[in-house]
């Protein structure tokens, strides 16, 4: 009989009914062994070989070096924020169509960025990439932001002036036009087009304001156009991940494959009457997002979130964050010349100053309690070291952590039992 402390970060998972995994979850290096090896780790009744294996995959630790673990990496964290490196710029909140999810056409006024607003900002932007040598992604979103093309273009004309910067923009796909789009070809900006899918999809949720034609056929046809003028790995499709979206997978798929996009975002739904019924939900995003990982790779398209997800499972360590928000990595310009730590939200908790504040001087540190690494109950988690934490403004009922706890199960599947 020995005496070993198995570490708050020692995870298993049932592969088969006579395998078990085992591994700890900051460090991810995998041990599979038996059952009746695995009833002898739980009895104390292991070999010295047997207990050296789990020693290297660090499966025992003390609490004292647990602790000591945690506080190098929180103490680390809290001293030595990154700099900003991504602003959203928010052109317009008017949009010239009305989906049913969206939460910005139901609540936020109408209003534009001004260029005077614009320029206040662009004043501190110059100040502060000069003091931190900083590379910034700027994405310009509404609304749709070509609904002010002129704005868009002045904005983009400032912006591209930049060293080491990168534009995106996120736009609907229902106003293209090629002289438009040759210019953002131009100057290399990277479009995400938010569409769901195929015809029955797209056009249940997504419709124009004005008009009875179809979204989809629109964007359809606009898709092309931009493929002619825009680079391959410039073009992402934003996809919402809608209950008609998951009931609906392998169709999917089938019409992914057919747009020869090779870039795909799935935007999880905010807790909304659309998706009641949340644990049922995020198993199913789990399903899809394996799904489009299986059968679109062979084909060379690539999904964000399973992205990332991959990424940080093969390194050992801790990834800080998922939310540049959370991070304090991230400020918001919003249209009316305020500054947000979030661009999915304009409350007060999330209020930074106008557009004439230094960017150095914004207090970055209003969310980190909110991060894995800072909450107790999240340790025991599997996805502990990966998961980066859930919004700092939603899912406080942990339904998020239903998606992870999937994802890690089906990511070390994966990569370790090849």
């Amino acid at each position: 009989m020995y005496r070993k402390r198995m570490s708050v970060f020692a995870q298993t998972l049932e592969i088969e009914e006579n395998q078990i995994l085992l591994f700890n979850s900051i460090f991810r290096k995998p041990l599979v062994w038996d059952r009746n090896k695995y009833e002898k780790l739980l009895s104390g009744t292991l070999n010295s070989e047997e207990i050296s294996k789990l020693e290297k995959i660090h499966f025992f630790m003390s609490e004292l070096e647990e602790k000591k673990l945690i506080g190098d990496v929180q103490e680390f964290y809290a001293q030595n924020f990154k700099c900003i490196d991504t602003i959203y710029i928010n052109i317009t909140n008017n949009c010239n169509l009305s989906c049913n999810y969206c939460l910005v056409g139901k609540y936020r006024k109408k209003s534009t960025l001004s260029i005077a607003n614009f320029k206040e900002f662009y004043k501190q932007i110059l100040t502060y990439i000069e003091e931190n040598k900083q590379e910034i992604r700027f994405i310009l979103y509404g609304g749709e932001p070509f609904l002010e093309k002129e704005n868009l273009r002045y904005v983009i004309n400032e912006l591209s002036k930049l060293k080491n910067c990168t534009i995106g923009i996120i736009t609907n796909g229902t106003l293209v036009d090629i002289d438009f789009i040759q210019y953002l070809g131009e100057k290399d900006v990277y479009l995400n087009v938010s569409v769901d899918g195929p015809l029955f999809i797209t056009d249940s949720h997504r419709k124009f304001k004005n008009s009875l034609k179809s979204v989809y056929e629109t964007v359809e046809k606009n898709i092309q156009i931009l493929s002619n003028y825009i680079l391959e790995d410039r073009i992402a499709l934003s996809i919402t991940i809608t209950p008609e979206v998951l009931e609906n997978q392998d169709e999917l798929i089938k019409w992914l494959i057919k747009t020869n996009v090779k870039k795909v975002v799935y935007n999880i739904l905010r807790c909304t009457s659309i998706t009641t019924k949340y644990k049922d939900y995020y198993y199913k995003v789990a399903e899809l997002m394996e799904k489009t990982y299986n059968q679109l790779k062979q084909y060379g398209v690539s999904e964000g979130i399973t992205e990332q997800i991959l990424y940080y499972f093969k390194k050992s360590g801790i990834r800080m964050t998922s939310c540049a928000a959370m991070a304090g990595t991230e400020v918001t310009l919003d249209c009316d010349g305020k500054l947000y730590c979030c661009h999915g939200c304009y409350s007060v908790d999330s209020f930074l100053g106008d557009a004439t504040i230094e960017l150095r001087s914004i207090e970055k540190r209003k969310m980190i309690d909110k991060l894995p690494i800072f909450r107790e109950e999240c340790k025991q988690c599997k996805a502990f070291a990966i998961c980066g934490g859930k919004c700092y403004y939603e899912d406080e009922e942990n339904e998020y952590c239903v998606f992870m706890d999937a994802m890690v199960e089906w990511v070390a599947k994966k990569l370790w039992l090849k």
